[in-house]
């Protein structure tokens, strides 16, 4: 627990109820989220949060569906405050870490948390983004996003919901990420209030902690509205998708795709919900392109082994004009799948997503001027 961490007292409902009712006028929320080496630094914060700290968590981590679930047994080893899975529909209590279930959103609805099978965002079910921008919509000014280690750019789009509603955004140091490319998109992307390392996250809490806000800017500014994490669109239907069609489709589903900008950043989604960002897009178009080119290579060897079967049962048959044309077409598909594995070998191409296409000595670089003129 980190040493001089003290908050003032605030209330501490006995009702959960109160969490719904009240106008509070204090920072309360907490939405944290987190990916590749985001564990680790989990532990490490709230082994530095007090037990009396007036907050609510709530915890996104990109995980796969089968994973067994621990990580609200690990938050709560780490510090005084309790960890469990987010309950659908459950009202929050103020002093708990909600953690989102493998292979369902966390979101809010009416205050209330929402635990969904809805369409998957970047190739993510948990997602940041879905969490982050519901909080914007139910807390206003209440919220304050938390973007820890990960890779691609999960977080930026709900970061900016949430300033856009006055909450907060604090985005970890990328200097001391284990994969800096979730933080500095955000930092890159988005006014964050702070860049700061997991050690100087509780006094920036408690500053907001003894902050009074006044009441119009925490009145829940779109409380009722479903996000299309949730259950899916039905845009097509409805005709009612944003942005220009792009000549692009679904790595999820095969279904066209609609661009929108946010700020710096390109957004896409199909008509039955499936969201991705430029970055996220990318990233699965090469998971794509690999799993296609390794298929192509696999069809190209196989149909070299037939030709170079029919060429053996061809000479044995004597029929001398035949197996020489079959041999030479084995031998010229197989330079070409030869080439193709080249080029998987060496992996290219690949692309990477966003910042991590830069040598990670030039993206530290940005990283420590964006920090220093933010500081």
């Amino acid at each position: 627990m980190a040493v001089g961490t003290v908050y003032a007292a605030q209330p501490r409902e006995s009702d959960p109820e109160r969490f719904v009712r009240t106008r509070m006028a204090h920072r309360d929320v907490v939405v944290i989220g987190a990916s590749a080496g985001g564990i680790a630094a989990l532990e490490d914060l709230f082994s530095r949060i007090p037990a009396k700290a007036p907050f609510s968590f709530f915890v996104v981590v990109h995980t796969s569906a089968s994973s067994p679930g621990v990580l609200p047994a690990l938050l709560s080893r780490a510090g005084p405050l309790p960890a469990s899975f987010a309950q659908d529909r459950e009202v929050p209590r103020r002093g708990h870490i909600y953690v989102a279930r493998p292979d369902f959103h966390l979101l809010f609805l009416r205050q209330r948390m929402r635990v969904a099978h809805g369409p998957k965002e970047n190739g993510f079910r948990p997602a940041a983004d879905p969490l982050f921008r519901t909080a914007a919509r139910n807390f206003g000014a209440r919220a304050i996003g938390i973007v820890l280690s990960g890779g691609l750019d999960d977080g930026t789009d709900g970061l900016r919901t949430i300033k856009e509603h006055n909450g907060i955004a604090i985005a970890q140091h990328p200097e001391e990420a284990v994969f800096p490319s979730m933080p500095a998109s955000a930092i890159r992307n988005v006014n964050v209030d702070h860049i700061a390392r997991i050690a100087e996250i509780p006094a920036i809490l408690e500053h907001y902690a003894a902050e009074v806000l006044p009441k119009e800017v925490t009145m829940p500014p779109d409380p009722a509205r479903i996000d299309v994490t949730d259950h899916g669109d039905h845009g097509l239907q409805n005709k009612s998708m944003n942005g220009t069609p792009a000549s692009l489709t679904c790595p999820e589903c095969g279904g066209a795709l609609w661009e929108t900008v946010n700020g710096t950043q390109l957004r896409y989604q199909c008509h039955v919900g499936h969201i991705y960002t430029g970055d996220g897009l990318v990233s699965e178009m090469d998971r794509d392109l690999e799993q296609s080119l390794w298929a192509a290579v696999r069809v190209m060897e196989e149909a070299a082994a037939l030709r170079r079967r029919m060429a053996g049962v061809a000479k044995d048959a004597r029929w001398n004009t035949l197996a020489p044309r079959y041999a030479r077409q084995a031998a010229e598909i197989e330079r070409s799948a030869a080439s193709i594995r080249r080029v998987l070998q060496n992996g290219s191409p690949k692309p990477s997503a966003g910042q991590a296409a830069e040598p990670e000595a030039r993206q530290k670089k940005k990283s420590r001027r964006a920090a220093r003129r933010r500081s």
